[in-house]
């Protein structure tokens, strides 16, 4: 057990830049991707409101009463369980990569993503 744990604590040690970085690309990815999203789906209740602003309980129904919110709701859960799931995978190639004594790039980590996008998705 203490082996592994050294292991892995060496392997950190060699790649955690790549890992810091491939991370961030990611969160800045996961912003400018879900937040337009949300930005969207809140102005198009805003649209559907008769009323000047919207209440927190509004939106609470908008999104569990209608079918629209619904499809908001689900596509949303979609959206960032895909770009997780690149995240994660991206991750996982940069700490391969480091376990075989290798560094690995945050910029071919992110190419390793999208040329395997299809794969991971699906």
């Amino acid at each position: 057990m203490r082996g592994a744990f050294s292991e892995a604590a060496r392997d950190l040690k060699f790649s955690w830049k790549s890992l810091f970085f491939t991370d961030l690309a990611y969160k800045v990815l996961a912003f400018a991707v879900i937040s337009p999203v949300v930005a969207l789906a809140l102005r198009w209740l805003m649209t559907r409101r008769n009323g000047p602003a919207v209440a927190d309980v509004d939106i609470l129904w908008f999104f569990v009463t209608t079918r629209s919110g619904l499809l908001v709701l689900v596509f949303g859960g979609a959206l960032l369980s895909a770009v997780t799931a690149l995240e994660v995978a991206c991750l996982m190639a940069v700490a391969l990569s480091a376990s075989e004594g290798r560094h690995l790039l945050p910029r071919r980590a992110l190419a390793f993503g999208a040329r395997h996008a299809w794969r991971i998705l699906g």
